[in-house]
């Protein structure tokens, strides 16, 4: 979901949102912050939210299949969607505090196709394309 504060994914057990943090450079500056249970944590990258992914999440709303994968510059961090074909999105992220052998979170959700609207819609509003 679109809001204020950023994009947030939520499946009824855990939360990942996406909140801006800082102007584009490289990638966009983002502040990564999740929530399962009783973990929660948060780690900062820089995203690439480049043409080729916001086209990735388009065609996947529209055939319901394919990849879309969110990687960051000099950080580990990972954030794919995958559409299966039957109207479920599996969503999968690897994020990591500090190098990846100090800690590791790897968070997976299964969403209804209906979030691509508002993850797209979220993507170009708080990230949008430079130029």
């Amino acid at each position: 979901m679109d809001s204020d504060d950023g994009i947030t994914i939520f499946d009824g057990r855990t939360r990942l949102t996406l909140v801006r943090a800082g102007e584009p450079r490289l990638g966009y500056p983002l502040r990564l912050e999740i929530a399962s249970g009783s973990f929660s944590g948060t780690v900062e990258g820089e995203a690439r939210i480049d043409p080729q992914f916001r086209q990735a999440l388009k065609d996947i709303y529209k055939s319901l299949e394919g990849e879309a994968k969110l990687e960051f510059w000099s950080e580990q961090h990972s954030i794919v969607l995958t559409g299966t074909g039957l109207g479920h999105i599996r969503l999968l992220a690897n994020l990591y505090g500090g190098s990846p052998w100090h800690a590791r979170l790897t968070v997976e959700m299964v969403l209804d196709q209906s979030y691509l609207p508002d993850l797209i819609h979220g993507f170009a509003r708080h990230f949008p394309e430079p130029g």
